[in-house]
């Protein structure tokens, strides 16, 4: 660090590179550190914030930056440290612990050919749990590859590409679709050479189109931005609600079904349908999952309940006070359904009328 030398030795440095660890969102350390406890590698905890590399190896005067650390220049100079978030994990699982009957999830050996990463399970915006939507699907181990085909690129190249994508990752097929949402909305297929298959919805409402290309998917995962009861808000959204999602996935015949893309308003946990079966899943920001993990994720589901009860409550008086039994508007809702032809909501996902 050569550079260093010009500086007077009274000079003060602050490091940021990517030894650099530190806390920015308190709420989502204490989601995943509770979450850690129902099962270790399904919700892996999160990076410590502790730095690699120790100060005293730099041998000069420096500081690690850290989120929200302030320098104030008057009337005292100096280093402010007072809004630095700091967390304290032992605290979140004593928290955790005290909430009675929360299953524990031991970890296992699993096989890590094929992992799905949810760096993001919200709609709309990021908000202090639950980042906006992106999904990393890990392949035989292989560095994980980022396709984007812009409009720019000459079709030829894009092709070229795919195909080179699909050699890699020994792919067997790679299908999409148009779906029903803004222009250009795309959902997505893809088969593996061993025989697995997995269907991505991105943002859509229920489409028939992807019923197909996603036919006899092993992973389903389809959005389900809205709760039941929500139906017209969903249409207005052009988004699915809990039990579109769950029907599309029975119409395309998958074997396991991951929600996702839930609305911010569902910050911890979504609101469960009475769909729900062993089939269907929910995520959550930085979970992972592999092959191994599709059946015992329904075991999780009680623990999620009871670490979330609280909240799930609330969202329940929230939606009876929006629609109260025997209101007006609810019989008005079916009433305008049985007039298009759609069935009431308890048995919409029977026969769900897509578009």
């Amino acid at each position: 660090m050569l550079f260093m030398r010009k500086f007077p030795s009274t000079t003060e440095y602050l490091i940021r590179n990517e030894h650099n660890r530190t806390v920015h969102n308190v709420r989502s350390h204490k989601i995943q550190a509770q979450l850690n406890m129902i099962h270790l590698e399904i919700f892996p905890e999160q990076k410590t914030f502790k730095t690699k590399e120790a100060e005293a190896a730099l041998h000069v005067s420096s500081v690690r930056a850290q989120c929200l650390l302030k320098f104030q220049l008057r009337p005292v100079m100096g280093w402010q440290r007072d809004a630095i978030p700091s967390c304290n994990t032992e605290e979140f699982v004593k928290e955790a612990s005290e909430v009675p009957n929360l299953l524990e999830e031991k970890g296992w050996q699993r096989e890590k050919s094929f992992e799905v990463v949810f760096l993001g399970t919200g709609s709309a915006l990021p908000m202090k749990i639950r980042n906006v939507s992106g999904t990393l699907v890990n392949i035989s181990l292989i560095p994980n590859t980022y396709l984007c085909a812009g409009a720019e690129i000459p079709k030829q190249r894009v092709k070229s590409f795919i195909q080179a994508l699909l050699r890699k990752n020994d792919l067997d097929n790679f299908q999409t679709c148009t779906v029903h949402h803004c222009k250009n909305s795309f959902a997505c297929s893809f088969t593996h050479m061993s025989g697995w298959k997995l269907a991505f919805s991105g943002d859509t409402m229920p489409c028939n189109a992807f019923v197909q290309t996603g036919k006899d998917a092993t992973l389903l995962i389809h959005e389900a931005t809205l709760e039941d009861g929500m139906e017209e808000e969903a249409v207005d959204k052009k988004h699915s609600t809990t039990s579109q999602a769950i029907g599309i996935g029975m119409w395309m015949n998958a074997e396991f079904i991951m929600l996702n893309h839930f609305s911010q308003r569902y910050a911890k946990i979504p609101l469960f349908s009475e769909d729900f079966d062993d089939r269907v899943r929910i995520s959550f920001d930085h979970m992972r999952i592999c092959f191994q993990d599709f059946k015992i994720l329904p075991r999780l589901i009680p623990a999620l309940k009871t670490l979330f009860a609280e909240d799930i409550g609330e969202m329940e008086e929230r939606r009876e006070l929006r629609n109260p039994r025997g209101s007006s508007s609810e019989a008005s809702s079916e009433q305008k359904m049985a007039d298009e032809g759609r069935a009431p909501r308890s048995v919409e996902t029977k026969r769900l009328k897509t578009v």
